[in-house]
């Protein structure tokens, strides 16, 4: 005869691991609005910028960069994969030519 916890041990597993998946989705996600580090080179004329911006990340990916002056650069400007790496830094090139990096900051708002 065994018992009820044995009976159900293999669901019990699961949920502890969904669980976990789903906190670790929840509280250790960058997805929303995040402060960057962002630097821009354009090739043609060998300008480099290096910006402390607002972003914005969903499901690992940069899909907005806000400028200070109220412009923006989207997912309709970037060309390729705009995914973050380990390190927290996406490297893709936009509709212009220019080279970006984002780098995710710790602080949460930006100066």
């Amino acid at each position: 005869m065994s018992n009820k916890f044995e009976d159900n041990k293999g669901c019990i597993y699961l949920f502890l691991v969904v669980a976990i998946v789903f906190l670790f989705k929840y509280f250790l996600s960058n997805d929303g609005k995040n402060c960057a580090y962002v630097h821009i080179y354009n090739p043609k004329t060998g300008t480099e910028s290096d910006l402390d911006l607002q972003v914005d990340i969903y499901d690992g990916e940069v899909t907005k960069i806000y400028f200070k002056n109220g412009g923006w650069l989207d997912e309709s400007n970037f060309k390729g994969e705009t995914f973050l790496d380990s390190d927290n830094t996406a490297l893709f090139n936009d509709d212009r030519g220019r080279k970006i990096s984002v780098t995710l900051q710790d602080k949460n708002d930006c100066e």
